[in-house]
């Protein structure tokens, strides 16, 4: 897939807020650590929607890790083969397959904006939920409070769910929403390893949860993170219906469903 612009306004906006002291072109990595967050997806002609997260993980040379919900996939089929992303440095911004290849390139509409064109012509737009920079900085604004955006983005992302609610009780469900009548509590309060404290409710007769034992929780760039009591951790992200599903690449299906 070439690369595409987007018109004046877009080439504009790239020479302008990506360049650096002397109008030099911001590097990737710094362009990627502004970039990293959470991201609303959504299609020019449709009203799905769904979040995605820029993970500021590094996957491979310039590749970064992406985390796209299972379900997103009903509704953006195209982002199937996507794993990975990369700002090139020049405006764009792109999802890529494991072979690095360009799924869908991005290119900046604004300062917290990017569209893509698909393989069928079909539009994709990318809206900032955190971690760009505000529109309203200027150019030497955004460069100059860089580093501490990058910082202060890496604390939110672990310290505030993606649901500002995540806390709470809930049902343990396995492949097609069984419930297992296992229940966990995800405390907000008290400190634990891991983060804050998650309780196993007594009772629990799923074997692998039993076994697994979450005592601890946190949000670690969008996704929920369980610590088991021997100190290994499971990955679980967000659905656009409320649940928390488990990385389908960490074993066996799981996910969490508020009480």
């Amino acid at each position: 897939m070439g690369r595409r612009w987007y018109g004046w306004g877009s080439l504009l906006f790239a020479g302008i807020v990506l360049a650096g002291p002397g109008g030099k072109a911001a590097s990737p990595a710094r362009e990627a650590q502004d970039l990293a967050g959470v991201w609303d997806l959504s299609g020019q002609d449709r009203d799905a929607k769904c979040r995605i997260v820029l993970r500021l993980e590094p996957s491979n040379g310039a590749r970064q890790k992406l985390t796209i919900p299972p379900a997103c996939l009903k509704n953006f089929p195209d982002l199937a083969s996507a794993d990975a992303w990369a700002a090139t440095g020049d405006g764009h911004l792109d999802l890529l397959d494991k072979t690095s290849g360009i799924v869908l390139d991005f290119v900046a509409e604004d300062t917290t904006s990017y569209t893509a064109t698909g393989p069928e012509g079909e539009v994709y737009r990318l809206s900032a939920i955190q971690g760009a920079p505000k529109k309203s900085e200027s150019a030497a604004q955004q460069r100059a409070a860089a580093p501490a955006a990058a910082a202060a983005i890496a604390v939110k992302q672990q310290d505030v769910p993606v649901s500002s609610d995540a806390a709470g009780r809930y049902s343990i469900l396995r492949d097609g929403g069984k419930d297992t009548g296992c229940m966990l509590t995800l405390d907000a309060q008290t400190k634990a390893p891991g983060g804050k404290k998650a309780a196993l409710a007594p009772g629990c007769r799923d074997q692998g949860v039993v076994i697994f034992d979450p005592v601890g929780w946190q949000i670690v760039n969008g996704r929920l993170v369980l610590t088991a009591r021997k100190g290994h951790q499971t990955h679980l992200d967000a659905q656009p219906n409320g649940i928390w599903k488990k990385d389908p690449t960490e074993g066996k299906g799981l996910s969490l469903k508020k009480l």
